[in-house]
C-alpha cells in the first residue's frame, strides 16, 4: 500500500516526501473564487486560507509542481466541495483547464455534477480522477458510469464499513474494463463525526470545527448499527483518527493507498505521523500474519501506546488490551 498525504504549502513538500510520502495533494483557492464567493460556498473541503492549508496562488502551485517532478512523486489537486452552484461550475472549469496546462491532470473531485459538466466539455480525456470521500456512498452499480468519467480511485469515506469496502473491491477486480483499480482509505488525523457528504460543519480558522467538540461515539439502541463500546473506551471525538492495527486488513480487503489528512496540520507534526505510518506499513508487509503484525506495531509504539481514536472501531485491536507496552 502507498501512502498518500496533504499539504498546505510548498515548502512541506521536500520533508513529507523525505519521510516516506508516496504521493501528495493538496488544495488552491483562486482570488477570483474568493472574491466572489469567498470561503462558505468553498471550491474545496479545505475551508481556510491561512498558511497550512491551501496553495497561496499560482506561483505556489507551479513550485508544489516542479518540486513533485523532481522527487517523482505524484500531484493531486482537491476540487471536492460537496457541490457547486451553476456559477461555480463554470469556475471550477476554468481552473481545471488552467491546472491542465501547468501540467497538473490529477483531480480529487466530491461532487458528480463537476465530472459531468468537464465531461460534456471534452475536458476528462486529459484527467485523472480519484473520487472523493464527500461524495458520499459508492456502490457497484455506480461502478460502470464512475469508469466512463474517467475516475481511477475511490477513496472510501471514513464510515465506510469493511463488507462494503471489501465487496466494492472485488467487483471491480471482477471488472477491469471500468477502468476503477485503486481504493484508498483513512489511516490517520482527523477522525471526524460525519461520512464528509453529509457534513454540516466548514473548517474556518476563526473557530474549532465539530469535529473538535467534546463528545463520545454511542449505539444508536441495544444491537443498533454503531458497535457497542467495551467499558473505559470512551470514543472522544478531539482525538486524532489512527487505523495503525487494521493495515493487514485494509491491505487484504484489497486497499491500494492510505491517506494521511493534512489540512492544517504542522509540518513537524505530519512528518512525524508520516514516518511512523510507513514504519507500520512496513511491518505489516514484512509480518508473518496479522498477530505477529499487531505484536510488531505494540513493539513500535513503545510508551506512545494506542490513542484509542480508532477510524474501525469494530476491529480496535490494541485499544484496551492487557499486555499492551
Amino acid at each position: 500500500m502507498r501512502l498518500a498525504v496533504g499539504l498546505g504549502r510548498a515548502d512541506q513538500l521536500e520533508p513529507y516526501a523525505a519521510a516516506g510520502a508516496d504521493e501528495m495533494f493538496f488544495g488552491y483557492v483562486p482570488e477570483k473564487w474568493m472574491r466572489r464567493w469567498g470561503l462558505l460556498l468553498p471550491l474545496n473541503r479545505r475551508e481556510s486560507r491561512y498558511v497550512n492549508v491551501q496553495a497561496g496562488g499560482m506561483n505556489e502551485v507551479r513550485i508544489l509542481k516542479k518540486r513533485a517532478e523532481d522527487r517523482g512523486i505524484p500531484l493531486a489537486v482537491t476540487l471536492n466541495a460537496l457541490y457547486y452552484v451553476p456559477g461555480q461550475l463554470m469556475a471550477a472549469q476554468e481552473l481545471v483547464l488552467r491546472l491542465l496546462e501547468e501540467g497538473l491532470d490529477t483531480l480529487i473531485v466530491g461532487d458528480l455534477g463537476l465530472l459531468w459538466a468537464l465531461s460534456d466539455r471534452g475536458v476528462l480525456k486529459d484527467v485523472r480522477v480519484h473520487l472523493s470521500g464527500e461524495a458520499g456512498e459508492v456502490n457497484r452499480g455506480m461502478l460502470p458510469m464512475l469508469g466512463e468519467e474517467r475516475v481511477e480511485r475511490i477513496i472510501f469515506h471514513r464510515k465506510t464499513a469493511h463488507a462494503d469496502r471489501k465487496g466494492l473491491i472485488a467487483c471491480a477486480g471482477a471488472h477491469p474494463e471500468w477502468g476503477v483499480r485503486e481504493f484508498e482509505a483513512f489511516v490517520q488525523n482527523e477522525r471526524c463525526l460525519y461520512t464528509g457528504a453529509y457534513c454540516t460543519c466548514a473548517h474556518l480558522e476563526e473557530a474549532p470545527p465539530l469535529c473538535r467538540a467534546e463528545g463520545r461515539l454511542a449505539p444508536v439502541r441495544e444491537g443498533g448499527p454503531v458497535p457497542r463500546l467495551r467499558a473505559g473506551a470512551a470514543e472522544n471525538v478531539q482525538e486524532d483518527g489512527c487505523a495503525l492495527c487494521a493495515l493487514v486488513r485494509l491491505r487484504r480487503e484489497g486497499i491500494t493507498h492510505v491517506k494521511l489528512v493534512g489540512r492544517g496540520a504542522h509540518t513537524e507534526e505530519m512528518t512525524d505521523k508520516i514516518l511512523r505510518t510507513k514504519r507500520a506499513l512496513r511491518l505489516a508487509e514484512e509480518a508473518d500474519g496479522e498477530e505477529s503484525y499487531l505484536a510488531g506495531l505494540r513493539r513500535m509504539l513503545g510508551r506512545e501506546r494506542c490513542g484509542g481514536g480508532c477510524y474501525y472501531p469494530e476491529w480496535g485491536f490494541l485499544r484496551g488490551r492487557k499486555g499492551d507496552p
